[in-house]
């Protein structure tokens, strides 16, 4: 004889398990299909954790995995031959989002931009749009991403020369390209603007405008000490080196003679943040806040809000700026920090030029 009660009890169990099951299916179908945008990342250069500019960028990427549910596949262009494979191989992945870092990957991502309207571009320091913002059809699936760090250089510059003991400063370059000029000019542009306003003499080394003092590449840790050793033997007590991994070649040399009385100007990231073992040694770090950019860059291609436009990270969105000065804190005079804080609004105003 059946009992229908322990029937009905059966059914309900299994009722409640199916729908368990389902909603579990659910989500985890719901999971799969948040992972499944993909991010196709490439670095400029050896090394991603270069503690400069490739990491700062491989932060916001980092954080899209785990904020996002996206998945990230990495490549380090290590020559130029490595632009065009890297680009073409990520676009045969079919690469939700390719991000690239630098404006040597531009040629590359401008032929493929061109021969794949359906494949969206993110390009980190680069300039691939002619000029119309919004820019032309024809960019609509490039967002090119640039960075106004000559605004935070000038208040660097305005920083060094006014607190250098020996009136010198000195900065270098790995390659002589806009986005490693445009700190130097407002790097310069800080310091004419201190000896103008406190009628001092401060010298800048390695950068007159058109010529100035460069690696050759970005990893010649050897060299990039070869040239600090020449500034301070000039008399250079700040150094702002922009050489990416060959920067640390002035790290190096500060190690080995343990400088008290000289200091660096870091660029991209905060120097005490990536080089914490050596944070007695850099006076502030010019900012260049990659590691938002690229995040930014990855929520509105996710949300289906991607743009091919031109966006410029700014003081005023806090895109760039200066870190703390961290140990050297007391040693920058309180009516140096207010001026620099005028300047800083004068900049966001548009009425302080920075070059």
């Amino acid at each position: 004889m059946i009992s229908y009660p322990k029937v009905i009890k059966e059914l309900s169990v299994a009722v409640a398990l199916c729908a368990v099951l389902t909603l579990s299916a659910c989500s985890s179908s719901a999971q799969s299909s948040a992972r499944s945008f993909s991010v196709c990342h490439e670095s400029d250069g050896p090394q991603i954790r270069d503690r400069s500019f490739n990491q700062n960028a491989d932060a916001g990427l980092t954080r899209a995995e785990r904020k996002l549910n996206i998945t990230a596949t990495r490549r380090n262009a290590e020559n130029a031959d490595d632009y065009r494979s890297i680009v073409q191989g990520f676009v045969a992945r079919r690469c939700d989002l390719i991000i690239t870092n630098g404006m040597r990957t531009e040629p590359e991502v401008r032929i493929a931009a061109k021969e794949d309207r359906s494949q969206n571009f993110s390009v980190l320091d680069a300039t691939l749009h002619d000029g119309a913002d919004p820019p032309n059809p024809s960019d609509s699936n490039v967002e090119e991403i640039t960075f106004a760090t000559g605004q935070a250089a000038f208040l660097a510059g305005y920083l060094a020369a006014g607190v250098t003991k020996t009136g010198v400063i000195g900065t270098y370059g790995g390659l002589q390209i806009p986005t490693v000029t445009v700190f130097m000019d407002g790097l310069s542009a800080g310091i004419k603007k201190y000896n103008e306003d406190h009628s001092t003499s401060v010298k800048l080394l390695g950068w007159d405008g058109a010529n100035g003092s460069f690696v050759g590449n970005f990893t010649d840790r050897v060299a990039g000490q070869t040239i600090t050793r020449q500034f301070i033997a000039a008399g250079a007590d700040i150094i702002m080196p922009l050489g990416g991994g060959a920067s640390l070649g002035t790290v190096a040399e500060f190690r080995e003679k343990q400088y008290a009385d000289r200091s660096i100007i870091w660029a991209d990231v905060d120097g005490c943040t990536t080089l914490p073992g050596d944070c007695k040694y850099f006076l502030t770090t010019v900012e260049k806040r990659l590691d938002n950019a690229v995040f930014e860059a990855i929520k509105s291609a996710v949300n289906d809000d991607f743009k091919g436009t031109v966006r410029t990270e700014t003081l005023k969105n806090d895109g760039v700026g200066l870190a703390p000065f961290h140990t050297f804190d007391s040693r920058v005079p309180a009516s140096l920090k207010k001026e620099l804080a005028k300047y800083r609004s004068k900049i966001i105003a548009g009425t302080q030029p920075t070059r």
